[in-house]
């Protein structure tokens, strides 16, 4: 007995595929002239109508295991977040130098520093890092480092 590929899909992953039912020329569209605007993530998920954890997942997955209409997805989201951030550096150029009134640099810092960050996806807005590092030794006492803000 044939099983057809969105059952087998499911008996693999627990659910059916999401991208190839949604996935198509005209939502690609959308998603990069929101992304040419200086549009976010977001506004994607949005479109797509899906979760960000399965936004995320999909973005983070081995492109061996995906089917061709996935990795057009996931390389049109690449190339979307590149675009935003073209539009706003170009923005943070215009403005720097005067050409945008009301220009608020320290905003335009914030945004785009919390927003692009290097590890990529998914990253939380904020404007600080909380680290907390334990150290301990077979000989010594243990000394625990906390060095997040009181107020926090």
């Amino acid at each position: 007995m044939a099983v057809n590929k969105k059952q087998e899909d499911k008996e693999k992953s627990g659910r059916p595929r999401v991208i190839p039912q949604k996935w198509n020329e005209e939502l690609k569209k959308k998603i990069l002239d929101s992304y040419k605007n200086g549009g976010s993530d977001i506004v994607a998920i949005a479109l797509l109508d899906i979760t960000r954890e399965t936004f995320y997942r999909i973005l983070r997955s081995d492109e061996a295991n995906l089917e061709p209409i996935e990795i057009n997805f996931l390389d049109t989201i690449k190339r979307g977040n590149i675009l935003s951030q073209v539009w706003w550096e170009e923005r943070g150029r215009r403005g720097t130098v005067g050409e945008i009134d009301g220009f608020n640099n320290g905003a335009f810092v914030y945004n785009t520093k919390n927003r692009f960050k290097r590890d990529g996806y998914n990253c939380v807005w904020a404007d600080k890092q909380d680290l907390e590092q334990n150290i301990k030794s077979d000989d010594g006492i243990p000394v625990i480092f906390n060095l997040k803000t009181e107020n926090n």
